[in-house]
């Protein structure tokens, strides 16, 4: 069975030295706190602010509220500002550009930032006041954005809520927590008009492989309401961002997706199947990352940039500090071609990731179906990968995930044909063998 390597060099450090730890908390500790001048910020703590996860998150890097004024509500999303505390050319800052990205491993979490500094001093902490890069959005009854701030603030969270939680506060609805309800609502409004555009909204429930007691077992992620109004917040803020960069003329790594290439009669043949959505994402093209604005029709934005995630995400970081830059005319904007140069690394730097990703999936999977799992599953059809390897792509009802598979005999089969397969072994390739049982 395959076993999984993360090379030990500065970009993927599982445990950092004591000697780097010092001179990042040195850093930090002499750095002059950009931007954190009361003037300079917009005091929001007045605002209930509610910072929703998974739980056992540790990276807390975004939060919601809503400010209601005499004749019109707006949306506040708020994002944690660790640009106002780490210096863009210092120790941390690099490091950070050299890993690309935090990775998520299911037995192990490598953090972009230190995971201490993270904690203690760059995520949304719920005891403190602590400083944000805020967007204020007012959204019509037809979905538009009609006026939008972009803002750095001081927040105070008031709830740090699961996605469960969340959900019962919205359903529930208790007359003296109404804050959730009501931005829902307004989020809602947003994506509906974002589907209007053609955006592709994805609601299945998604499968999570997660160690009970040292073996891998199976946490369903439910796509409830909570979680959805989350993700609108958060694509709401990167296309302010984006609008602002265009607009200002500030290089950014805007995001583009291009239409879908797929058969729409197969889509809609499917469409009240469980893997309908399934097959609307296997035809999205990929996301291209460019200084060049375009659309991406994906999200059903005119432009669009990532931005939600500067503890977790190295291009996030430099939107941030970016926009920050333009917001206060400073003159250390990163120019087009540097910021070229970065996008290209990064996107190497995150295939990287992707594939240390991968590989530790696969490693925890082959042992969930090798020794915890070794019953019948449903699956359903997807695509040939190897036709000669009988190497086949099945979508697994119990995982609520697609996993490559071999199948012990040759078989004739159809886009989203449902099968019921058994478990044999784990093969030389390091993939799952499986036999027909029923078709």
């Amino acid at each position: 069975m395959l076993e999984y390597h993360i090379k030990n060099d500065n970009s993927n450090r599982l445990v950092h030295q004591n000697e780097q730890l010092a001179l990042e908390e040195s850093e930090i500790l002499s750095n002059k706190f950009r931007y954190l001048n009361q003037e300079k910020r917009t005091d929001l703590t007045n605002l209930a602010t509610y910072a929703i996860d998974d739980e056992g998150s540790e990276e807390i890097d975004d939060a919601l509220s809503i400010e209601e004024r005499t004749s019109t509500k707006i949306i506040w999303i708020h994002i944690a500002n660790p640009t106002s505390i780490v210096s863009l050319e210092g120790y941390i800052s690099k490091s950070a550009e050299s890993r690309g990205s935090s990775i998520y491993l299911i037995d192990n979490t490598i953090s972009m930032f230190p995971k201490n500094l993270i904690k203690n001093i760059l995520s949304l902490d719920s005891s403190k006041i602590v400083p944000a890069l805020s967007v204020g959005v007012e959204i019509s009854n037809l979905g538009e954005i009609q006026r939008q701030i972009i803002t750095l603030s001081w927040i105070k969270l008031k709830y740090k809520l699961t996605y469960q939680e969340a959900d019962e506060l919205i359903d529930y609805a208790p007359k003296e927590e109404k804050d959730l309800e009501k931005i829902n609502a307004e989020l809602t409004r947003r994506r509906n008009y974002r589907n209007s555009n053609g955006a592709f909204s994805y609601n299945n429930d998604r499968g999570k492989i997660y160690l009970k007691n040292g073996l891998p077992d199976i946490k369903i992620l439910e796509n409830n309401t909570a979680r959805i109004m989350v993700s609108e917040g958060m694509i709401t803020f990167g296309s302010v961002i984006a609008d602002y960069g265009y607009i200002n003329k500030v290089p950014l790594p805007y995001r583009s997706q291009y239409t879908a290439n797929y058969n729409k009669s197969n889509i809609d043949h499917y469409y009240k199947s469980s893997i309908s959505e399934i097959l609307s994402i296997q035809s999205l093209p990929k996301t291209i990352v460019s200084v060049v604005p375009r659309p991406h029709l994906g999200l059903g934005l005119k432009r669009y940039v990532q931005a939600t995630s500067p503890l977790r995400r190295y291009l996030d970081f430099i939107v941030h500090y970016q926009v920050i830059s333009s917001l206060f005319s400073e003159n250390n904007i990163i120019d087009n071609d540097s910021l070229k140069d970065i996008i290209n690394f990064n996107t190497r730097k995150n295939i990287s990731n992707t594939n240390i990703t991968r590989e530790n999936e696969l490693y925890w999977r082959n042992i969930f179906f090798s020794k915890v799992y070794k019953g019948i599953f449903k699956v359903y059809y997807l695509k040939t990968l190897s036709s000669k390897d009988l190497l086949y792509l099945f979508y697994f009802k119990v995982l609520e995930n697609s996993v490559p598979l071999v199948l012990r005999k040759k078989i004739s089969l159809n886009l989203g044909q449902e099968l019921i397969v058994h478990f044999l072994y784990i093969n030389e390739e390091d993939n799952p063998v499986f036999e027909i049982n029923k078709i």
